[in-house]
């Protein structure tokens, strides 16, 4: 019988591995010679200056980023302007690639000599693994750039206490705010990436704010917390609604009621004195710098197979599949459709052959699995400088059960030469509120015209002459906003030029009950969240502190009933993002894992980390992902996400894993699933026993690192427990990188 040493194993591994990977032989042109330009110190170069040429601008560049001539021998530009309109704020960018495509590097500099951006990718780097550069010296390094490139503002930016660099990504990505008067200045902001492995600092992007052209308040005279909340939740205000959450696992709809703060960024309470204060974009000192310079028919497929079938091949349909034949066989033709949606949209003499293209999808409904619609898309290609005034796209949803139009758009090819229709407020309202009452009765009974946003909107008439209406569904007195009936009036035309109904039809509303006041509510919020005074721009150049209740770490919603956080499925909010502090794991054997998992922005509980608690199979699944450039998977598609690489798992939640499970679906996930069933070739390396069916997977896994014995046994019919599977992922990183 063969049996296969550790050696032999490993050989196997590394053959297999090179197997999978071709060989190329590229040849590497000869770069060619190009003018070194100097690299004098920034401040020398006359920063103050207006219109820099390209040269100069090249300068700024290349000294301050890492350019490699000989890697990146390409080189080619473009410039923009910031302002089109009045042709201001020249940007130049630059690219070098290298001439086998696997690397750039690209910048941008503006005229005035500030580096807004660059990034440097090599296509064939590490990009995987343990971080080889601390978190503390990859701070020091983006300081050390941020001083460089902004002489005489490095020190208002203040580099963030949790620095951390994902594990499937090959940078520490480091933001930097604005400090003044020791509160932050979120409005000015600086990124730095710093490569994890070699400590290079290979990207950078700044807003361009610049904190010395604004005026702040002084930071004295700050009124109390308390206060604040009073006045947010008396001249602002908190909104009591339903908001729902879709569960694909379950195939269910949850509804739960919130407060929801009034204000969405736009509106504070003054940290001194307590009165509302706007945010007001300064266009004075942020430049724009998004500018750009320079088969068989189906009929007859179907007849084939119906005449197989009587011929006596195995040609059949399953219940389900007979089932939805059946039903379809109820809908409406999508001629049918398309009628229904050209009466509803007041276009019937619309000549739809006209268009360029026209697509129609039988689509189901992905919250009502039993409902069937055609989607309708029609468009025509269209010459800017044309003066027709023609309909030159129209998308609509048809039910293919009822031919009920549940949506539909359409829009015009230029503007009329007459002026818009002469309609008064009350006129439009009445025809808005008509074409509601044709197209959905019932449901506008249960519905109310959206007030105002705070902000006020851009005038209907600067945004082509189309006019918006939202109508919120309410329940128990507070508003759904999931469920809304939508219209859009073209002022020009008087015609309804868009609709949209989304609704709930078998939704159901938990009851109103003892819900806290709102100032109530606010401050419990408050008093486990927190709140963060900073500066923010209210125009002219000035800037004014304000208490902020939506730090951008806090959960998204108020507990009517607790005043407690909740995240957008309605549970207790947790904070996910911050790294945790794992106070009990001082001193135990899995301390070290843990820390450095840790360190890699790799964790998957907040709180505490509880060593001990032993891992449900859905539990490891997901821990396992973390390995992954993914986000956190649901049970169905972690189910999915290991199915597709061989791994035969239910992803219970319920079933406690054992080590030899764990190794197995490890083994699997790795891809020696098949090899792991050869049992008979593998030397066990433990002293006790296991089942034959598992000894392959053991082995590999030993092999390659990542499990190991106590006193030589496996104790394989063991649970798995959180510092176990910590120690796994620890090493199944090292084995993957």
């Amino acid at each position: 019988m063969l049996k296969m040493t550790r050696k032999m194993i490993l050989l196997l591994l590394a053959v297999a591995i090179a197997a999978a990977a071709p060989l190329t032989a590229v040849a590497m042109p000869e770069s060619p010679e190009k003018e070194a330009f100097p690299a004098p110190a920034i401040d020398a170069i006359g920063l103050e200056s207006a219109g820099m040429g390209m040269e100069n601008a090249l300068i700024v560049a290349k000294s301050l980023i890492d350019i490699d001539d000989e890697v990146f021998s390409e080189f080619s530009y473009s410039s923009s302007f910031s302002n089109y309109e009045t042709m201001e704020g020249l940007i130049w960018s630059f690219n070098w690639s290298s001439p086998d495509g696997k690397g750039y590097v690209y910048a941008t500099v503006a005229d005035d000599g500030v580096l807004l951006n660059f990034w440097k990718y090599v296509w064939d780097a590490k990009s995987f693994g343990f971080a080889d550069i601390a978190k503390s010296a990859a701070v020091a390094k983006a300081d050390e750039f941020i001083k460089k490139a902004n002489p005489d503002s490095y020190t208002y930016y203040k580099a963030p206490s949790d620095v951390r660099a994902d594990i499937g990504s090959s940078e520490y990505n480091i933001v930097y705010y604005a400090e003044v008067n020791g509160y932050n200045f979120n409005t000015a902001r600086i990124g730095v990436s710093v490569n994890k492995f070699t400590g290079e600092v290979v990207g950078y992007n700044t807003n361009r704010i610049d904190p010395r052209k604004y005026n702040f308040e002084g930071p004295t005279g700050i009124i109390a917390e308390s206060a604040a909340i009073t006045a947010y939740a008396d001249k602002i205000g908190l909104s009591l609604e339903y908001v729902s959450h879709y569960d694909y696992d379950s195939g269910t709809m949850k509804i739960f009621p919130v407060y929801m703060l009034k204000s969405y960024y736009d509106r504070y309470i003054s940290a001194k004195t307590g009165d509302v204060v706007s945010y007001v974009y300064d266009a004075g000192t942020e430049d724009n710098l998004y500018g750009s310079a320079g088969g068989a028919p189906m009929a007859d497929m179907a007849q084939n197979a119906k005449d197989e079938e009587a011929e006596g091949s195995r040609v059949s349909l399953t219940p389900a599949e007979t089932s939805a034949v059946e039903q379809a066989a109820g809908f409406i033709t999508s001629d049918q459709a398309l009628q229904k949606l050209l009466e509803a949209a007041e276009l019937t003499d619309l000549d739809v052959d006209s268009f360029d293209s026209k697509y129609i999808s039988l689509n189901r409904d992905w919250l009502s699995k039993t409902r069937y619609t055609y989607d309708i898309n029609m468009y025509t290609y269209f010459e800017y400088e044309t003066e027709d005034f023609e309909i030159n796209n129209l998308y609509g949803r048809v039910d293919a059960t009822t031919g009920r139009v549940t949506s539909f758009n359409f829009y015009y090819n230029g503007f009329p030469a007459s002026d818009p229709k002469n309609m008064t407020e009350a006129q439009i309202e009445q025809t808005v509120n008509a074409f509601i009452r044709k197209m959905a009765p019932a449901e506008l009974a249960k519905t109310k015209l959206e007030d105002a946003p705070s902000i006020e909107p851009i005038p209907y008439v600067n945004r082509g002459g189309y006019r918006d209406f939202n109508y919120v569904r309410y329940e128990n007195g507070i508003p759904f906003r999931d469920n809304r009936i939508g219209v859009t009036l073209n002022v020009y035309t008087g015609k309804i030029t868009g609709y949209s109904l989304y609704w709930y039809d078998d939704a159901t509303f938990p009851g109103i009950g003892n819900v806290l006041a709102p100032e109530r509510a606010l401050a419990e919020y408050v008093g486990q969240n927190g709140s963060i005074i900073r500066y923010i721009t209210i125009g002219e150049g000035n800037a004014a502190l304000v208490y902020d209740f939506r730090s951008g770490e806090n959960g998204e919603y108020i507990d009517p009933v607790t005043g407690k956080a909740l995240d957008y499925k309605g549970e207790l909010w947790k904070n996910s993002a911050a790294t945790p502090e794992y106070g009990d794991i001082k001193g135990h054997w899995a301390e070290r894992y843990v820390t450095k998992l840790l360190d890699n922005g790799v964790f998957m509980w907040g709180g505490k980390f509880e060593p001990e608690v032993i891992m449900t199979e859905l539990d490891f699944l997901q821990y396992l992902m973390l390995s992954e450039p993914y986000a956190y998977l649901t049970r169905s598609e972690a189910k999915a996400f290991f199915a597709q690489r061989g791994v035969n798992v239910e992803a219970s939640p319920d079933k406690l894993l054992t080590r030899q499970e764990a190794v197995r679906i490890i083994a699997e996930y790795l891809g020696y699933g098949k090899l792991a069933e050869q049992s008979e070739w593998f030397v066990y390396p433990f002293s006790d026993k296991v089942a034959e069916e598992y000894k392959g997977y053991i082995t590999i896994c030993y092999m390659l690192g990542i499990v190991n014995g106590d006193a030589g046994k496996f104790n394989a019919a063991s649970n798995v427990t959180r510092a176990h599977a910590a120690a796994m992922l620890h090493n199944l990183i090292i084995a993957k990188s």
